[in-house]
C-alpha cells in the first residue's frame, strides 16, 4: 500500500511537443501539489523562470537512476501534443505508478480509465485539473491496485496474437 502525497512527475524532453508549458502553468495554480520535472531541452530556461516553488527541475537523470523517482512520486503525467509511443509510461507502470496520458500518445492504449490512470483530451484543458483535484487517498489506492493488476506481458502476448491471420 502506498500513500498519496500529491507528488506528480514528468519525464521527457522540455520541448513544445511535450506540452510542458501547459503542465507548468497548471501546477503554478496548484501550489499544494508537487511536480518534479526530469529532462532538458529548449524550453528549460523559460520553464524554470516561470515555475513556482512547488515545481522542481532535476535535469537529465540516467535511466538506471529513474527508479528512485518512480518510487518517490505518485503519478506520471505525459501531456504530449503528439507522441508516437511514450515509453516512459510503460516504465512508470512497470514501477507500479499510475499515469495520466494525453490521448494523442500511442501508449494511451495501455491506459485503462480510472483503473491504472487517466486519459486527457487536450481539446479540454480543464480535464487535467479536474482529474488531479479528483484524486484522493481512496482513488489513488484504487489506481495503485489497478496498476499492479495490469500486465504488460499479457498486453504484449495479445498484441503478437493479433497478428496471427
Amino acid at each position: 500500500k502506498k500513500h498519496y502525497k500529491k507528488r506528480f512527475i514528468f519525464i521527457g524532453r522540455l520541448s513544445e511537443v511535450k506540452n510542458i508549458n501547459m503542465l507548468v502553468d497548471l501546477f503554478n495554480h496548484l501550489e499544494e501539489y508537487m511536480l518534479t520535472i526530469i529532462g532538458s531541452g529548449p524550453l528549460e530556461k523559460e520553464l524554470k523562470d516561470k515555475a513556482k516553488s512547488n515545481i522542481v527541475f532535476k535535469g537529465q537523470i540516467a535511466n538506471k537512476k529513474l527508479d528512485t523517482y518512480f518510487e518517490n512520486n505518485d503519478i506520471l503525467i505525459l501531456p504530449s501534443i503528439s507522441e508516437t509511443w511514450g515509453l516512459v509510461v510503460e516504465e512508470a507502470i512497470y514501477f507500479g505508478m499510475p499515469v495520466i496520458v494525453s490521448s494523442n500518445c500511442g501508449v494511451s492504449e495501455l491506459v485503462k480509465e480510472g483503473i491504472n490512470g487517466y486519459l486527457i483530451d487536450l481539446r479540454n484543458p480543464n480535464k487535467l485539473k479536474e482529474i488531479i483535484l479528483g484524486i484522493n487517498d481512496s482513488v489513488y489506492q484504487n489506481l495503485i491496485d489497478g496498476v499492479y493488476k495490469f500486465s504488460i506481458n499479457k498486453k504484449d502476448l495479445e498484441q503478437v496474437a493479433s497478428y496471427d491471420v
